[in-house]
């Protein structure tokens, strides 16, 4: 039982200050939707595909639960994350142990995925980042079940992750290839329910909106050929070889993340043949070698694909997907080159620990960074960085909303909340607004020409989230209903005067 414990407390000490934190940015529109919403509606609307860009039925349903539970208290998702996040590495152990039969390098592959602070750290600091959790814990169990002969089971966990995240639409083709493999004959007859889902998936899909028919301006439109292709692969190879060695607070450049697409591409093929040659001289389990190995390459592929096909939408935690496979690689890689190279059986799991220390020391040392720089300005998310910097976002949704409340604890309906200096993206405009004071009358303004005219006040004002949100053009509010609050030298301020200026 030590060593579950300690995989346990290592997620609790990278990803339990996160605790602290609110919801952040889409997560406001969700809890707006359930807020607002007729229950029956909002659930009947999360299972119907017809005309939808996401389907996630049970994503969904999932975060109209947390809310339930607990209302506008995030503390509660985020111990449900922190319990998802152990789940899936504790998963990890298991596949890798059963796949490779090696002890040190299972537990190894638990250890470096939930010490991908990289990769795991922004699925942990919002509710939807648990399209990305639930989608890879299902998958885990998917290809576990799979292993174990629990075909059905399999097909369910399957069904499951597709129902988190369309990430998971290639999963089928893993585990053709780990029936094909792994076991002999019937390979067809054992994944009949996992093709059955998979055609009830791709029914609902077509009844939606495909990225692939989006345009090509769209940050979710999907090609599959094309320059972005490599670019989206150099990306991701370099995060790839962050996460899973002490590399994760190291800037690299451009050249060198070129080197770490080398080498996250060979990095599965070489831990297969390493295996391999392990295996043939008896030094790994009768069961680990070069189709464990290929195994493991294709689960990886599979997962990586799906991100490398979007044009401009860009983010490190579409990574998360392929860390299992990714970490069940190089921990099989190290321990197969140990057990090659050294003849103390002892030596192999002495290289892993030392290996896995150092990299959740720099994830530590990543975390600590992360929240230090929570309100550094200047700091915006690019493609090329990956990040959506959701501490410093959430940072901003605490301390808006906190001043907010105590400057202005009730006020009249239709007020509309005039907002300087204030990135009000961060809790999605006028949906974290209308969440915090529970009356979607009041409105948001960020500047004096959308707080007023000469006939009356304009009726909110459009997020960059909403570029093409219709709204009504004037409604007839007093100017004392106006509420001007501006960001001084870091701290909220109420400026109660009229849009015109006067005191």
């Amino acid at each position: 039982m030590v060593l579950p414990c300690l995989l346990v407390a290592a997620v609790i000490a990278l990803y339990g200050p996160l605790v602290r934190f609110p919801y952040v940015q889409d997560d406001w529109r969700l809890i707006h939707r359930f807020m607002f919403g007729h229950t029956g509606q909002v659930i009947g609307e999360m299972l119907s595909p017809a005309g939808r860009f996401f389907y996630r039925p049970l994503a969904g349903v999932y975060f109209l639960c947390v809310y339930r539970l607990f209302g506008l208290d995030a503390a509660g998702f985020h111990i449900l994350s922190l319990l998802l996040l152990a789940g899936s590495a504790l998963g990890v152990v298991a596949l890798a142990f059963r796949l490779t039969g090696d002890r040190a390098a299972a537990w190894g592959s638990g250890f470096l995925f939930a010490g991908a602070a990289n990769v795991q750290f922004e699925p942990q600091m919002w509710m939807v980042g648990t399209y990305d959790t639930g989608a890879v814990f299902f998958s885990i169990l998917c290809l576990l079940a799979l292993l174990h002969g629990r075909y059905r089971l399999s097909a369910l966990a399957m069904a499951a992750a597709l129902a988190c995240k369309e990430s998971a639409s290639l999963l089928i083709v893993a585990a053709a290839v780990w029936i094909a493999l792994l076991e002999k004959g019937g390979t067809a007859s054992k994944l009949e329910w996992h093709g059955a889902v998979f055609l009830v998936f791709a029914a609902a899909r077509l009844a939606g909106i495909s990225p692939f028919s989006l345009p090509a301006a769209d940050p979710y439109a999907a090609r599959l050929l094309g320059g972005h292709v490599l670019t989206n692969a150099a990306l991701y190879g370099t995060w790839a070889i962050q996460a899973v060695t002490p590399l994760k607070n190291i800037a690299f450049t451009e050249a060198q993340g070129r080197a770490a697409l080398v080498l996250a591409a060979c990095a599965p093929a070489l831990a297969a043949l390493i295996a391999a040659l392990a295996a043939r001289r008896g030094q790994l389990h009768a069961g680990t070698g070069m189709k464990a190995g290929v195994c493991i390459v294709v689960w990886f592929l599979m997962m990586l694909i799906p991100p490398l096909t979007l044009k401009a939408h860009i983010v490190r935690y579409y990574l998360v997907a392929a860390l299992p496979p990714l970490a069940i690689g190089v921990m099989l890689a190290l321990a197969s080159l140990a057990r090659v190279t050294f003849r103390s059986p002892r030596v192999p799991a002495v290289l892993c620990a030392l290996f896995v220390a150092g990299c959740l020391g720099d994830a530590l040392v990543m975390t600590e960074t992360k929240m230090s720089l929570a309100r550094a300005d200047g700091v915006h998310s690019t493609s090329h960085d990956g990040d959506n910097h959701l501490v410093r976002k959430a940072t901003v949704v605490k301390e808006t909303r906190a001043s907010l409340q105590a400057l202005l604890p009730g006020p009249p309906p239709h007020t509309v909340i005039w907002m300087e200096g204030v990135e009000t993206g961060c809790f999605e405009g006028r949906y974290g607004l209308q969440a915090w004071y529970r009356d979607s009358t009041l409105l948001l303004a960020k500047t004096v020409s959308e707080a007023a005219d000469s006939g009356g006040l304009v009726n909110a004002v459009l997020t960059k989230e909403d570029p093409g949100q219709t709204l009504p053009a004037v409604v007839a509010v007093p100017a004392r209903s106006v509420v001007h609050v501006r960001e001084e030298d870091g701290t909220m301020i109420l400026v109660r005067d009229s849009v015109d200026g006067r005191r």
